[in-house]
Order: structure tokens, then sequence, then C-alpha cells
């Protein structure tokens, strides 16, 4: 089985199937979602199909590969040996700060004075914002895994 307590309302349907190697076949086949709303926040649409973040989080623990960790080896390849119980794999550039925060409980404060992104900014995709505040995907893994390690 496969730790899905890092699943949170703010993610959406395909940053779980980044971090977890699920297809977005198995999710779509599973929860009878549109197409459309695979990439919509979980607390945006588990009322409309009848589902609580906890069901989610549950499949998942149960039908993850157990390499899914390794999903994103290459990104993760930069966590520093201080912190190796840290899973940091769910950090994509499709992630927002925000949903970091909620997921390592991480305050916002800390993402604000440490990158220096505006409240707006942290509500964005990190795809979207890295070569506005000069980060990589890969710096905002190393430190969540070092404030949580």
């Amino acid at each position: 089985m496969v730790d899905a307590s890092f699943i949170t309302g703010s993610m959406s349907m395909l940053q779980i199937a980044e971090a977890t190697g699920i297809t977005k076949e198995q999710f779509i086949e599973k929860w009878g979602i549109a197409d459309t709303d695979y990439e919509k926040p979980l607390k945006d649409i588990k009322d409309q199909y009848g589902f609580e973040i906890g069901d989610i989080q549950a499949w998942v623990a149960e039908i993850a590969p157990a390499s899914a960790g390794a999903a994103a080896a290459t990104e993760t390849e930069t966590t520093p040996a201080t912190a190796p119980d840290v899973d940091v794999s769910y950090i994509k550039g499709s992630s927002t700060m925000e949903g970091i925060s909620e997921t390592s409980g991480i305050p916002k404060e800390r993402f604000i004075e440490k990158w220096g992104v505006s409240d707006e900014d942290y509500k964005k995709p990190l795809k979207d914002i890295k070569d506005i505040y000069g980060f990589a995907v890969d710096d905002i893994q190393t430190w969540v895994a070092e404030e949580i390690g």
C-alpha cells in the first residue's frame, strides 16, 4: 500500500496521477468524472461526483503502484540526504505553493518569506511563476524536504 495522506482537497486528479502513477483512465473509470474535471481541485468536484477526499486517499493507497514515489525520481534526486523519509514527489510544475502548504503543513508565510511570491502568485502553478521568481521545481522540493524533515 502507498501512503496517500499527501492528498488534499486542493489537489487535482492530474496531480495525484503524476505523484502516484495511476492513469487518467483509472480515475475516470473509478469516479465517473468528466474529462474536463480531471484537472480541477478535488474540493471543487467532490460533491458533484459524490466522493470525499478520504475516499480518494483510500483508493489511491490500495491501487497505486508500490513504486509510486519513484514516479518523479529525476526531480527528487536533489532531496537532501538529511531528510530521507520525506516524500516530496507530489510536488510538480502543476503544483501550487498553496497546495504544497496544505499538504506539507508549512505555513503560507514561510513560502512568501522564502520565495518572495505575492499572495496572487502563491495560488498559481509553480511552472507559471518559477521563471519570475528564479526557482526550479526541485528547489521547492529540496526546501520542503528540509523544512519538514
